[in-house]
């Protein structure tokens, strides 16, 4: 798994190289668990895809990101007080 996930970062980062964008391919990752969680995907099946042990470090390092859910979270306390 670690080599082929070593030749995606290469490839990825050539094409970045080769267009003149500052990235890392690393930022797939990150953009990868935001879409998952945006679309309403538990917690529990973005840590497992992205390889975490523990449900609370996908939480600590993605969903607190997720502005669309804290919107939610919103909208349904003011109607648990209207």
């Amino acid at each position: 798994m670690e080599k082929c996930a070593s030749n995606w970062r290469k490839i990825f980062s050539r094409v970045f190289t080769a267009v003149g964008f500052d990235g890392h391919p690393h930022q797939f990752r990150h953009t990868f668990a935001k879409r998952l969680l945006v679309k309403g995907v538990p917690v529990g099946f973005v840590a497992s895809l992205l390889g975490h042990s523990k449900v609370a470090v996908t939480e600590k390092h993605y969903s607190k990101w997720i502005l669309e859910r804290q919107a939610v979270v919103d909208e349904a306390v003011r109607k648990a007080w209207a």
